[in-house]
C-alpha cells in the first residue's frame, strides 16, 4: 500500500515468474536447476590480510571466523555458511553464503513451474551495469565495513556464472517487468510464489507498507 509516493522514481516493479520460466533459455534452466543456486548475503573486506606474513595469517582466521559470524548473523536471519574468498578486486575477504536452493519451484496450488529467484537482484555485476546504466556508480561505491551489504550470486558448487548467463537472466526480466506507478491509497496484491517484485530507485520521501497473508 502506497501511503506516499516518492518525489520521483520510486514505482513497484512486478515480473511474472510463470513467464520468466518460459522464456529463460532451456540449457540455462537446466545448469540452474541441476547445479542450483547459492547468494551470497554479506562481504565482509579484509584487505588488510594481503600483507600479513601466512603464519600470523593462519593464527588470526579463527578470531576473524568468530567476528565475521557475529557480523553476518545480525544482517542475517537464516542458516549461512562462513567462506574464505576474494572479493571483485581479488582482495580476501569473507563471504556469508545462503544454502543451496533451486531456481524453480512448483505453485502449491497450481503445480505450475515458477522462476522462483533473485539472480538478478542479487548479483554484484548485473548491480554495477544497473548503476552504470541509472548513473548512480559513484554513489554506490562502498568500502570498509559497509560492504557488509554487497551481495552476489553463484552456482551451488560456488562456481561464478558466466557475464552472459547473467546478461541472459537480466534481459528475459527487463523484458517482463512491469512499472507500477502507484499513488497514495494504491494497493497491490500479488501471490509471492508467482510474481517477483521490487522498487525502482527514487528521490524524496518514499512510504509504503508491506504486509503478507496466508
Amino acid at each position: 500500500m502506497c501511503l506516499k509516493p516518492a518525489d520521483e522514481g520510486g514505482e513497484f516493479l512486478i515480473a511474472d515468474g510463470r513467464r520468466m520460466f518460459r522464456e529463460v533459455a532451456e540449457p540455462l534452466v537446466e545448469e540452474l536447476y541441476e547445479k542450483q543456486v547459492r547468494f551470497i548475503a554479506a562481504e565482509i573486506p579484509l584487505g588488510f590480510m594481503e600483507g600479513v606474513h601466512p603464519a600470523v595469517r593462519r593464527a588470526m582466521e579463527p578470531p576473524l571466523l568468530a567476528f565475521a559470524t557475529k557480523m553476518a548473523k545480525s544482517k542475517v536471519d537464516f542458516d549461512i555458511d562462513l567462506v574464505w574468498s576474494e572479493d571483485t578486486d581479488g582482495k580476501p575477504c569473507i563471504h556469508a553464503i545462503a544454502p543451496p536452493q533451486t531456481p524453480i519451484v512448483r505453485h502449491p496450488e497450481t503445480m505450475e513451474p515458477v522462476w522462483f529467484c533473485n539472480i538478478h537482484s542479487h548479483s554484484d555485476y548485473l548491480r554495477v551495469q544497473r548503476e552504470k546504466r541509472d548513473g548512480t556508480l559513484d554513489l554506490a561505491e562502498t568500502t570498509g565495513a559497509s560492504r557488509l551489504n554487497r551481495t552476489d550470486i553463484r552456482f551451488g558448487d560456488l562456481s561464478k556464472m558466466s557475464d552472459e548467463a547473467l546478461d541472459a537472466v537480466d534481459k528475459v526480466v527487463m523484458d517482463n517487468l512491469k512499472w507500477v506507478k502507484m499513488a497514495k491509497g494504491d494497493v497491490v496484491l500479488l501471490d509471492n510464489y508467482m510474481t517477483m517484485h521490487g522498487r525502482n530507485i527514487f528521490s524524496g520521501v518514499r512510504k509504503h507498507a508491506v504486509t503478507w497473508f496466508k
